[in-house]
């Protein structure tokens, strides 16, 4: 999976026509300097968890770019990428959003987005190969996302910053070690972290990112998730500390 270098912006779409829809938000953007590409991606039919599938927008950002969106908040700078970002939001998870993903059954039915949206998502991919994604509540506002991709930045430059401290570092090792305990024992969590793909929603209700849980909240028909960086720790938002 091709991701973007640390000062680019790589936006992957399921349909060419999107790069159309998004070119303001494109615009924007690279006024704000981040060299913004886009590509297509042609999947074809194949077996999914939805949430795991790809979005209908995907945005892959580098290490450098959340440092630099952190350090220009609130300067005029800011406000012409505060602008794109809220385009995209306005396209993609407004009521009147004109990006969307439709996934089909088999049997040609529609299959309803559930809890999340599947019009849009950031990610980051990791030096070491994991991944994080940020999902969108369906009913995210326009200041819960943006305030989630703040926070979302700040997630990534606490955990370049001060990787031992960084609640996503423990989740990355938990899950890591949660792979490797089921394998044999020269098979080790090192080994598995580069496979890890993190899924997480900034809860605005607690001021914190969670992890959802696909086959729990299957299982019990509503959302379940818990707290980044493992059960019974606090949530502080990222990018505040020092």
């Amino acid at each position: 999976m091709p991701v973007p270098n640390e000062t680019s912006v790589l936006i992957q779409t399921l349909s060419p026509d999107t790069e159309r829809e998004l070119a303001d938000a494109v615009e924007d953007l690279e006024a704000a300097g981040l060299g913004c590409s886009v590509e297509h991606q042609d999947l074809g039919p194949q077996a999914f968890v939805e949430w795991l599938f790809p979005t209908a927008v995907l945005i892959w950002v580098g290490e450098k770019y959340f440092g630099a969106m952190l350090a220009e908040a609130g300067k005029d700078h800011y406000q012409i990428l505060k602008r794109g970002l809220g385009r995209l939001y306005d396209k993609a998870l407004s009521r009147g959003a004109s990006v969307i993903r439709r996934l089909r059954r088999q049997d040609g039915s529609l299959v309803a987005d559930a809890y999340f949206s599947g019009n849009l998502s950031f990610a980051y991919a990791s030096p070491e190969g994991w991944t994080v994604k940020l999902l969108f509540p369906l009913d995210v506002s326009a200041s819960q996302y943006e305030r989630a991709c703040v926070a979302f930045a700040g997630l990534i430059a606490d955990h370049a910053r001060d990787r031992a401290g960084s609640a996503l570092e423990a989740e990355v090792q938990a899950l890591a070690e949660e792979k490797a305990a089921i394998l044999p024992d020269e098979i080790t969590a090192a080994h598995l972290r580069g496979s890890v793909r993190l899924l997480v929603f900034w809860n605005s209700g607690e001021g914190c990112f969670h992890v959802p849980d696909p086959a729990e909240s299957g299982y019990r028909g509503e959302l379940v998730s818990r707290p980044l960086g493992g059960a019974g720790q606090a949530c502080a938002a990222p990018g505040t500390r020092g």
